[in-house]
């Protein structure tokens, strides 16, 4: 051990040295109380950027980090030893950090134990506060709380103006992975404050309004959340790379105390990328809300099954910012939401400006492209109203809304029968293609213009000729295949001229050409012709070397062009 530490608790105000000997550890944290809540304050102690806090194994009170600062290329790492670490805690969080900066606390310190780190507490289980910021924590598991699983966040009060926005604390660049939350009786997680905007904010400190502060560079992923009061995710004031991704929610909403804080998500205030999500709802628990997120907000290749109310509610109550785009609803398998499929409401309800009050911002394109929804609860076409069938599957506020955006509504699979579409096995949840026949296969728009290129199971987008509708791709084992490892048949039945060649390319066989597959030389799909006559167009090739697979009844060649 490189160095010693000064630790000690709530109760005991002695000063204990502790010594170890661990030559993974630059410092060694042990004789924490098991009756006492532990302080653990930095300022104490001798310690450089990158060094490592190891608290050995052990069932503890709650503990409580304060003025811990690492930098940005050399974090503070504390982690479990020995085995596992036990928090539990009555009064506080059971792990706070306050006042810490370039942090990483993981669960990782032995290979014997997925979540070194097990915490239960009455209140929250688990805190970043008080300026903390820059700051990953993984591997960890929440087993019980009597509020939220993960909280962070710096209140704004009035008795201190450093905590209100105006003054610039941001709260940045968190990570929170790999984390399993259960048995709570608020959120999985509650990120960023839910109050305070743009406009208005409930505190006010002398006739100001004292906002909350932003949050930046968020991301929360491959966490599992079960069993949760409140909502799973719960993120807000995310003004710049807000990511949740890789998360599977179940058992959600589960409080008979709150009927207004029983979604997957709760996203609000910012922009966000939430994607790659499995959500099934075993009790009262809705689907995904977006408040007042902003221009760019991508949702894309969620699983979202049995969600009460609307599968996904989007409403911007404040104007958006760029004119040109709102928000990206795409690739998202949708199972048997209570209400719609897709709600959306354009009106501004929050403005400084009187004038927009009320007005529609359906002039702003939002995108709703090959998703599948299926067997939606609402029956708008036996309510007499303006709304329709369509409105089961995406759901407007007013007519206008609905025209001006239809447009931009593609390529989805909707459907009140479940069994027509072909999915491996929807008894079981299994909701993949079962096979090429499968409606989705192959009957999607390309996306990559939005960014999308992977799948729910990061399979590569298109497999074949186009995008599969829904949250996944079926893997074809033949174009999976890496072509830069093909080489040309030595048995040619084929011949390409010309070859060199600029704008076609003529098939010289005496078979029928049942399709022609182009590939880059790095084995990237291009393109797929069906049925092709012998002379092909390549005029929207670039200038370089490709391959061409020439399927024929009961063969197949791979052949080389050269395009100029």
């Amino acid at each position: 051990m490189k160095k010693s530490i000064y630790f000690f608790t709530l109760i005991l105000h002695s000063v204990i040295l502790i010594a170890q000997n661990n030559c993974n550890c630059d410092h060694y944290i042990s004789n924490l109380s098991a009756t006492n809540f532990n302080l653990i304050n930095g300022n104490s102690f001798d310690y450089k950027p990158g060094d490592i806090f190891c608290i050995a194994s052990g069932e503890y009170k709650g503990i409580r980090l304060v003025n811990f600062n690492g930098s940005q290329n050399n974090p503070l790492i504390f982690k479990n030893d020995g085995g596992k670490v036990i928090f539990s805690e009555t009064t506080y969080p059971a792990i706070e950090l306050k006042e810490s900066t370039f942090i990483k606390f993981t669960g990782t310190g032995n290979t014997e134990n997925k979540y070194g780190f097990i915490v239960t507490a009455n209140t929250t289980a688990i805190g970043i506060t008080e300026f903390s910021s820059d700051i990953e924590m993984d591997h960890i598991k929440v087993e019980r709380a009597g509020f939220a699983g993960f909280m962070a966040k710096t209140n704004p009060r009035c008795n201190n103006p450093k905590t209100w926005r105006r003054n610039g604390f941001i709260m940045k660049n968190i990570k929170l992975h790999d984390n399993y939350i259960k048995d709570t009786e608020g959120e999985g997680f509650y990120i960023g404050s839910t109050d305070g905007y743009k406009v208005k904010t409930r505190l006010k400190c002398n006739d100001e309004y004292a906002f909350p502060h932003w949050l930046e560079n968020i991301e929360i992923y491959n966490n599992s959340i079960e069993n949760v009061g409140w909502d799973g995710i719960q993120v807000n004031l995310v003004r710049k790379n807000g990511q949740i991704y890789n998360n599977t929610i179940t058992g959600y909403g589960t409080s008979t105390n709150n009927g207004y804080q029983k979604f997957a998500m709760s996203i609000g205030g910012g922009r966000y990328s939430v994607y790659n999500n499995y959500i099934k709802n075993l009790n009262d628990g809705k689907g995904m809300q977006f408040i007042s997120t902003q221009s760019g907000t991508m949702i894309y290749n969620n699983v979202m099954i049995n969600p009460k109310s609307d599968a996904i509610f989007i409403h911007s109550r404040h104007q958006l910012e760029d004119k040109t785009r709102a928000y990206y609803v795409l690739n998202n398998t949708i199972i048997n939401p209570e209400k719609s499929g897709v709600k959306l409401y354009t009106h501004i309800t929050e403005s400084s400006n009187p004038n927009l009050l009320n007005t529609l911002q359906s002039s702003i394109p939002s995108y709703f492209v090959n998703n599948i929804i299926v067997n939606p609860g609402n029956n708008y076409e036996t309510t007499g109203t303006w709304k329709n069938i369509d409105e089961n599957y995406f759901d407007f506020n007013a007519p206008d809304e609905k025209n001006m955006l239809k447009k931009y509504i593609s390529s989805n699979l909707l459907s009140k029968n479940i069994d027509t579409l072909g999915f491996s096995d929807s008894l079981n949840n299994n909701y993949t293609p079962k096979n090429s026949s499968s409606s989705m296969v192959d009957t999607g728009e390309d996306l990559v213009k939005f960014g999308i290129t992977n799948d729910f199971n990061g399979i590569s987008r298109p497999q074949n000729n186009a995008f599969d509708i829904g949250a996944y791709e079926l893997k074809n084992v033949s174009n999976s295949l890496h072509v830069k490892s093909f080489k040309p048949e030595s048995k040619i039945i084929t011949t390409l001229y010309p070859n060199p060649t600029n704008n076609y390319i003529i098939i010289n066989t005496f078979l029928k050409i049942n399709s022609a597959v182009f590939y880059d030389i790095k084995g990237n799909f291009i393109e797929k012709k069906e049925n092709p006559s012998n002379k092909i167009s390549i005029s929207n090739l670039k200038e370089g070397l490709y391959f061409i697979r020439i399927n024929y009844e009961n063969t197949t060649e791979v052949l080389q062009i050269i395009k100029k």
